[in-house]
């Protein structure tokens, strides 16, 4: 887990590159999370 100094160090370095967005720190609850290629149902 990152902590919050990280999260806003991290922030301090994409604040001069994104020119336009939203950037949030809240915390969440995660459900699920999926990654890679697989798909369910198919081989």
């Amino acid at each position: 887990m990152d902590t919050r100094e990280k999260l806003e160090t991290y922030l301090e370095t994409v604040d001069t590159v994104i020119r336009e967005g939203l950037a949030t720190l809240e915390k969440a609850e995660v459900i699920f999370y999926r990654s890679g290629d697989s798909q369910p149902g198919k081989n």
